[in-house]
């Protein structure tokens, strides 16, 4: 599970990566991100000076879960 949060400038976005691997330990990954363009596109660091282009595909109407991939369709 991932959970995004809007921030204070100059990082707009918190990002948070949860995943249970097979043997049921919890990885955690956090990073941040900002606003890349117009339309849900992000682009999201958990390492600097990396950069990684995340884009919002799909929302519900309550703005509570969101569809992520990224322009190469390898993630989604």
């Amino acid at each position: 599970m991932a959970r995004y949060a809007a921030t204070e400038k100059p990082v707009n976005i918190t990002v948070k990566n949860e995943c249970t691997r097979a043997d049921g330990r919890m990885t955690v990954a956090r990073g941040y991100g900002k606003v890349d363009g117009a339309g849900g596109q992000l682009k999201v660091s958990f390492f600097w000076p990396f950069w990684a282009k995340y884009w919002v595909l799909a929302l519900d109407p309550e703005y509570r879960r969101s569809l992520v991939g990224e322009p190469k369709r390898e993630y989604l």
